[in-house]
């Protein structure tokens, strides 16, 4: 039980004030009825009460004081007739982080005319509220502490937020309503606490990101209103996120403090509008990065904090992820050091606790998500890499008492609590730009020092329908005032607004028209480009129109493309590009490409971490990317450093540059108004998936299989294994580089109806499996063989077809027509100019002249030499080829991958 201690000084003052006010004989009475032993509790009093010792009434604030008497205890409870009250002795009293020692004053002893009763039973009542209230003061202290994660400098922007069940929620944000709501959820926290006899307090804090990528509204003043919010909205802690690298963190540093920019560094409103900044009061932690090769952080940011919540520190950590280098321009983190998340909360987790600091919160720009960690099911609903840094971190040091993460940058809504060795972790993220914030709610005992159980907390979004806050408002409207005059103007039209949203291939309508433009604006710069690229990450926003439906504005377009990278024209080798391509599928697709000037396709892999790769990559004259060949590509300076992840950009040759792709953006926009172009794009299948099972059924001819095949030659997936197995039969071979391939049949015995199973197993292990049937083998007539068995057709439609064993007609000679007599068997073939034999006479035989009284007319019907002939053996050749066995093929996957 908590504070047993003064409980049971309780009980003592009240039985005195019983045996005080009752006759003993009521008191004998009643402990005769229930006979209720003393409990063990009762039994180890101090002794210092058994000895007549005045019960101490000051708080214990120390632990150790607490427990230091438990070993001495008195047997029982005297009756009130045999204490005498003596003196006290002074109690030392210890306070944390102080050498002072506070001395209580004594209880004097009585010398005085013994009381009468009122007067004892005001001074009991005045000694048990002296016992009574040290449990005050140990209550359990409540605390809130509220989070936002990605704002990207989202003062007047709204967003949607469509939550796992399918709920899609609307019009979310602004940083006036994020204000009220945050204020109305302290109020109401506040309330309750005192209601329930507690004392409170309240921290915000920011998890990075909170500028960078941001509408114009923020973004063409240098993200400094921003920075002003946050002061406004009273924002306590905050740690870094990849975006406060987007200008380098020389810059982030100097809008924080409000100090002015360089003369003449920005445009003039820009450099007026900085007079009006004078910093925040949000003080930044950021424990894993460092100056390169030190262990300095820079400028001078600290790697924690302890806030101290009514004599309960709390420590704040924060980290940011260590995959900076594929989020960030290179000249912005060449000169830092990513430190490892786990081993930096140990480290620091360690410090805190060696300073008394039980209570810790993690501030982390790293990814998590409300779903079980598949790598360790048993740690509770949360995934992501919040997960497993917290895996990593519990079985290096389980006692780390990290008691709440609130997470960001993959803008998710996040409430799990991941399940440690020693104590359980909740995870929190807001989702993001201001959409909706983490309202956590904990109690911290004042006795360990820590959170009494793992806190709780809700996501709270920040829905239309409440007054903005004042302040924030009119700071918000103020800095509209500034950007409006460019943002409003009129740039281009469109049949409505353009999606960045991606199909199951990864490919949006805007990725499309973005990259369109970059490809025009570099050919217009006078470059022969192939293509242009550009990483999805770099699309911020749909491409949205005003209310008109059609009109987009200079605002609009900058909201889509904020960042200003400047776009790199590069050489590369077709087999760079191709690496590129793939590595979208590195991590499940985690970062992918948007493009132009190409088509490719996609199937399964064997490839470890990649599930996909590319098929084929076709230009847009049809021909095929050549591997060995140099092509001229768009991209960004972003991922021509690797940014994304992009490996094979850093191979590229740069052949110069060109505007920033917010400005290449806006002009392709306007070049398209000043044409009366409509835009209307769409997603055109710039990359198209087929299976695996496909890809090598398609690729693989077979012949017919008779029962005299003795090699079955065809063709298939280059280098795959073709198999073909009958019972307990199996051959095999390996197709060539293109493909072909034998397969030895001369050792099998095969049966017409027989059903072979012919497995192609391509290089990465897929596999596709066809039923072949055994078919029964068909002889095609040469010269002087006999006529085709029954069922085939007649040579040509409406003769009469040969008698069985008649020959066929050699080489040169005309098909008999309709009506004429067949030659017998035996009768020689007429030459050319000799009369037709009637019914039963010889033929002539060879060199025999016609008879020249036959008429021309007569002579005609004689037959002839030449290409008739021809096309009765061709129809013969036709009908035969025709009469073949079908292969059916069935298709099944029979390896997984490698």
């Amino acid at each position: 039980m908590k504070n047993w201690r003064q409980f049971i000084q309780s009980l003592v003052v009240l039985g005195y004030v019983s045996t005080t006010l009752v006759s003993p004989v009521v008191t004998v009475l009643a402990v005769g009825e229930n006979e209720v032993d003393p409990s063990p509790q009762v039994e180890k009093l101090d002794a210092t009460i058994d000895s007549e010792e005045t019960i101490d009434s000051a708080p214990i604030q120390d632990e150790k004081v607490v427990n230091e008497d438990n070993n001495s205890a008195s047997d029982t409870v005297t009756s009130e007739k045999d204490v005498e009250i003596e003196p006290a002795e002074p109690t030392e009293v210890l306070k944390e982080d102080s050498e002072e020692i506070k001395t209580e004053p004594k209880i004097e002893e009585e010398t005085t005319e013994p009381k009468t009763n009122e007067e004892e039973v005001e001074a009991t009542v005045s000694t048990a509220k002296m016992a009574i209230e040290p449990l005050a003061a140990d209550k359990n202290i409540a605390l809130q502490i509220m989070g936002i994660n990605d704002f990207h400098g989202a003062l007047n922007t709204t967003g949607t937020y469509y939550a796992p069940d399918g709920t899609r929620l609307r019009s979310l944000g602004t940083a006036p309503l994020l204000a009220t709501y945050m204020n109305e959820a302290e109020q109401a926290f506040k309330a309750t606490a005192i209601e329930n006899g507690l004392k409170a307090d309240s921290i915000r804090v920011d998890s990075g990101d909170r500028v960078g990528a941001s509408p114009a509204v923020s973004g063409l003043l240098q993200d400094e209103p921003t920075i002003r919010a946050y002061k406004a909205m009273g924002f306590d802690i905050g740690t870094l996120g990849n975006h406060e690298f987007d200008e380098g963190l020389a810059e982030y540093y100097r809008i924080t403090k409000g100090i002015a920019p360089e003369a003449g560094k920005f445009k003039d409103y820009v450099m007026e509008y900085s007079k009006k900044n004078d910093g925040d009061n949000m003080e930044i932690v950021i424990a894993n990065v460092v100056d390169k090769g030190t262990a300095n952080i820079p400028y001078n940011w600290k790697p924690y904090t302890v806030k101290e919540v009514d004599g309960v520190k709390v420590g704040f950590i924060g980290i940011v992820t260590t995959d900076i280098p594929n989020l960030v321009l290179k000249q912005h983190y060449l000169g830092y050091d990513f430190l490892d998340e786990a081993e930096t909360i140990e480290k620091y987790s360690k410090e805190l606790k060696a300073k008394g600091v039980e209570a810790i919160v993690v501030l982390a720009h790293v990814s998590a998500l409300s779903t079980p960690n598949k790598d360790n099911p048993e740690a509770g609903n949360v995934g992501g890499d919040v997960a497993t840094i917290l895996g990593t971190l519990d079985k290096k040091y389980p006692e780390h008492s990290v008691d709440a993460v609130f997470s960001g940058h993959n803008h998710q809504a996040v409430d799990g609590v991941f399940n440690g060795t020693n104590s359980d972790t909740l995870v929190v993220q807001s989702s993001s730009s201001g959409k909706g914030f983490v309202n956590l709610i904990g109690e911290l005992n004042p006795t360990t020092k820590d959170f009494a159980e793992t806190p709780s907390a809700d996501v709270i979004f920040v829905e239309p329908g409440k007054t903005p806050e004042p302040n924030v408002d009119k700071l918000v409207k103020d800095t509209e005032k500034i950007v409006d005059v460019i943002t409003q103007e009129k740039i281009g039209t469109a049949s409505g607004d353009i999606s960045r949203e991606v199909n199951e291939y990864k490919e949006s309508a805007l990725g499309n028209f973005i990259t369109d433009g970059q490809l025009k604006a570099a050919r217009d710069w006078g470059y022969k480009a192939d293509f242009a690229m550009t990483n999805n990450g770099g699309i911020r926003d749909n491409l949205k129109v005003k209310e008109d439906g059609k009109t987009i504005s200079w605002g609009a377009a900058q909201a889509t493309q904020p960042f200003g990278n400047l776009l790199q024209i590069v050489e590369m080798k077709g087999s760079d590009v191709l690496q590129v391509l793939n590595e979208q599928y590195d991590g499940g697709q985690k970062y992918f490409l948007q493009l132009s000037g190409l088509t490719y396709r996609f199937t399964e892999t064997s490839v470890e971490g990649q599930e996909y790769g590319v098929l084929d990559v076709t230009l847009p004259d049809g021909s095929s990317l050549d591997l060995n060949k140099t092509y001229t590509v768009v991209i960004n300076d972003f991922i021509l450093g690797g940014g994304d992840g992009f490996a094979g950009f850093t191979k590229a040759t740069k052949l110069g540059e060109i505007d920033p792709d917010t400005d290449i953006f806006i002009s392709y926009i306007k070049d398209l108004e000043s044409k009366g172009v409509i835009i209307d794009t769409k997603v055109e299948g710039r990359k198209q998936y087929i299976s695996i099972e496909s890809v090598i059924k398609d690729a693989t001819t077979l012949p017919e299989l008779t029962e005299k095949t003795k090699e079955l030659v065809g063709v298939t997936v280059p280098k795959a294994t073709v198999e073909m197995a009958l019972r307990k039969t199996v051959i095999s071979t390996v197709a060539d580089d293109k493909g072909n391939f034998t397969l030895d049949l001369s050792s099998l015995n095969l049966k017409v109806d027989d059903v072979w199973k012919l497995t192609v197993i391509n290089p990465d292990g897929f596999a596709i499996e066809l039923d072949v049937t055994v078919i029964a083998a068909k002889e095609i007539p040469v010269e002087g063989d006999k006529t085709p068995v029954d069922g085939d057709k007649t040579p040509v439609e409406g003769d009469k077809t040969p008698v069985d064993g008649d020959k066929m007609p050699v080489d040169g000679d005309k098909i008999p027509v309709d009506g004429d007599k067949i030659p017998v068997d035996g009768d020689k073939i007429p030459v050319d100019g000799d009369k037709t034999p009637v019914d039963g006479d010889k033929m002539p035989v060879d060199g025999d002249k016609n008879d020249s009284s036959v008429s021309e007319e007569e002579q005609g019907k004689l037959p002839q030499t030449g290409s008739q002939n021809l096309g009765l053996f061709s129809l013969i050749g036709i009908a035969f080829a025709g009469s073949g066995a079908v292969i059916l093929f069935k298709q099944k996957k029979l390896a997984s991958k490698k």
